[in-house]
């Protein structure tokens, strides 16, 4: 539909009030905590960070913005796009608390609460936690506003203003993140924000997500879509239909069984829950028949209802509902050559204590951790083997942080990384990349080449 067509704008209403629906769900789904998280390791004071960096033109230029971080603060279990959402709203709060400007603070520190001092701190148990601190200089609250603040639609502001959300989704996420909330807040006196997340051991994950070429949505597949609910099954089968892709639909498993049967697919669609049979169910059944066949999960469900029915685990795709016909589309591109990057080509030679790697096309941050680990978990490894990996024609998607990042994972790794690794390489590209990981590892002797003959000459001086 063009911008000229006399329904565009009809139709850019409906959609975009759509999307304020979709958002108003998440929304009450975080303050019930049901919401699906994704939850990551991370630095808070990295989270604070970048969420500041965000801030002078949302809170305006008379708000002025103070950190106080400290250095030595400890890592949290959180879903990173949750936890900017609890800072963006808390900061929101600050500055609508703040009318004639002010001064917002964010402050982190590590607090541990024995079984004296958990007793201030109600609804919390004794243990180590990071605090994160979000005050202002703002108007302040009395007894009665503070005692109803969290709560969904409860507000001080004009309707036009603000759907009293705010709050009570920061109090969801953290809640359902395992954390507690506190305000401390008079009139006059400006408003602190407390929230206290449990603190793990477990190293930062650091590799931020690696952002290959565009995945195409457009394609020539075979798609089976299993989906109970009628009008959604059509929409994505003419939605899919229109991006070029051969779509079949069934409404049910017993259906898509009986398809399956008829025709042959690339790739199945299911909705997880369903009557009778649900999608994990119909992907086991059709594993056994056809294990080329691969399956990507939708469901708009949380975590209580879908985790038991097995798609949580890891190595299942899955796509939240609601979704584009083209996010669908690129997800489905993704399932279908998402180990094409992957070589299966290893070479392990017990007798000369060599292992040779090749790659093929574009190897992203994922693949090389994913072909790291099944080399290094393979039985007839050694950590006295040699590893020679041939990048030649090869192209890594994944920058300088990618670079730190695998350095990172495989020194936190149980696994004993190999003493020697030689890498072949044609480009300069790729040559920089390496010889960057040359200049930061430390466990392992790393030297980069030209040819292979050259490689296994520097290989067996070593040996």
């Amino acid at each position: 539909m063009t911008p000229e067509d006399p329904l565009h704008r009809s139709a850019s209403t409906v959609r975009h009030a759509a999307s304020r629906a979709t958002a108003l769900t998440r929304q009450l789904l975080a303050f019930s905590r049901r919401q699906a998280l994704n939850p990551t390791v991370l630095n808070p004071n990295r989270a604070v960070t970048d969420v500041e960096q965000l801030l002078p033109r949302l809170l305006g230029e008379d708000i002025r913005v103070v950190l106080a971080l400290a250095p030595d603060v400890g890592n949290i279990r959180v879903d990173p796009d949750q936890l900017n959402q609890v800072l963006m709203n808390l900061a929101v709060n600050a500055r609508d608390a703040m009318p004639n400007g002010g001064t917002l603070r964010f402050t982190t520190t590590n607090v541990t609460l024995d079984d004296t001092t958990v007793l201030e701190h109600a609804a919390m148990r004794a243990g180590a936690y990071v605090a994160v601190t979000v005050s202002d200089t703002g108007v302040g609250m009395d007894e009665t506003t503070k005692a109803q603040v969290f709560e969904p639609f409860f507000t001080t502001k004009d309707t036009a203003k603000g759907t009293g959300l705010g709050l009570s989704t920061v109090y969801g996420i953290v809640t359902q993140s395992g954390g507690h909330i506190e305000v401390d807040s008079a009139p006059g006196r400006g408003s602190t924000f407390t929230f206290y997340l449990p603190r793990t051991e477990a190293a930062e994950d650091l590799a931020p997500p690696v952002r290959g070429p565009e995945t195409p949505t457009y394609g020539t597949e075979t798609i089976l879509v299993v989906e109970d609910d009628g009008d959604l099954r059509q929409v994505l089968q003419e939605g899919l239909e229109a991006l070029g892709h051969v779509v079949v639909t069934a409404c049910n498993g017993t259906e898509a069984l009986q398809v399956c049967r008829e025709a042959a697919f690339d790739v199945v669609v299911t909705d997880v829950v369903m009557p009778e049979m649900n999608g994990r169910e119909l992907s086991e059944r059709l594993t056994v028949l056809y294990p080329e066949l691969k399956t990507l999960y939708m469901s708009g469900y949380t975590d209580d209802i879908i985790g038991p029915r097995g798609v949580l685990e890891s190595g299942l795709e899955l796509l939240r509902k609601p979704f584009t016909v083209e996010e669908l589309a690129r997800k489905i591109w993704e399932v279908l050559h998402a180990r094409e990057t992957l070589s299966r080509q290893l070479e392990i030679d017990t007798r000369k204590e060599l292992i040779v790697v090749r790659p093929v096309e574009q190897v992203a941050y994922r693949n090389i951790v994913d072909s790291a680990t099944s080399v290094l978990r393979h039985p007839l490894y050694d950590a006295s083997f040699s590893v020679l990996i041939d990048l030649r024609g090869v192209r890594l998607g994944l920058g300088p942080r990618e670079v730190e990042a695998l350095i990172a994972a495989l020194e936190t790794s149980d696994l004993k990384p190999p003493s020697r690794v030689a890498v072949l390489v044609d480009s300069p590209r790729e040559t920089a990349l390496v010889l960057l990981y040359k200049q930061r590892v430390t466990f392992h002797a790393t030297q980069v080449f030209s040819t292979e003959e050259a490689a296994h000459e520097w290989l067996g001086q070593c040996m």
